[in-house]
């Protein structure tokens, strides 16, 4: 579980995006590149469900033929339907009282506010959900100096877990039943850049820590420890 799989040469951005461009006109290099390694995974999938899909934003990347997405907040679920987007207002932990079927299903920094028996209950709606062959894509942060500056966040959930309950050979005696067999397709594990500014103020320092940020995505210049991660799984036929 330490390989990473997923291509970090840059290949996955738009080739016409040098580092500089993307250091001066990206403010988020670092989740643009998450984006897009997702998306790539999800290609070629036509009935996907956003899990916690918030106002929509990588819906809106996806588009609204693709795509539908489940959001517990009125509010949100009310934006995101004035932006032309199927959007259903339900719990993410029994996603079979949707009464449908996807074939692919995409999570990002949800899982990390639920309790370990929650995540079990996710995982298990959402293996009831998913047609066999689909694509699993669950993204979240791993724990760091700052997790626990959002005091919604319960704790981090590694890839070793996911690996654990959703595979085969995720090996060891379970506290709870294993479920799928998935197996996994990608790993990415995002890591810090070298010089990490967390709060930039002004255009200078902004500029700066979009710059630093694109190189760690774009070479190896970055730290040891991961932040956080992007996992994909595709689900046994």
């Amino acid at each position: 579980m330490d390989v990473e799989f997923a291509d970090t040469s840059g290949s996955l951005l738009s080739p016409k995006n040098s580092i500089l461009d993307l250091a001066m006109f990206s403010g988020r290099p670092r989740r643009d590149f998450e984006d897009n390694l997702a998306l790539k995974h999800l290609d070629g999938c036509s009935r996907i469900l956003d899990v916690g899909c918030g106002n929509g934003r990588f819906m809106k990347m996806v588009g609204s033929e693709r795509i539908v997405g489940i959001e517990q907040n009125p509010e949100s679920v009310a934006e995101v339907e004035a932006a032309g987007f199927e959007v259903l207002q339900g719990d993410a932990l029994e996603l079979e009282k949707l009464n449908r079927r996807f074939d692919a299903i995409h999570c990002s920094h949800i899982l990390e506010h639920l309790y370990p028996e929650q995540v079990h209950a996710f995982l298990k709606s959402m293996d009831a959900v998913l047609d066999p062959g689909g694509i699993f894509v669950v993204r979240g942060p791993l724990l760091s100096d700052y997790f626990f500056d959002d005091l919604s966040h319960i704790r981090p959930y590694t890839p070793h877990v996911f690996k654990r309950y959703l595979t085969a050979d995720g090996g060891g005696q379970k506290s709870h039943e294993g479920l799928g067999p998935f197996d996994v397709v990608d790993l990415y594990n995002a890591r810090l850049p070298l010089v990490y500014v967390r709060h930039a103020r002004g255009k200078v320092l902004w500029t700066a820590k979009r710059f630093f940020d694109t190189l760690s995505v774009r070479t190896p210049l970055r730290r040891i420890k991961a932040d956080q991660f992007v996992m994909v799984f595709r689900k046994q036929e």
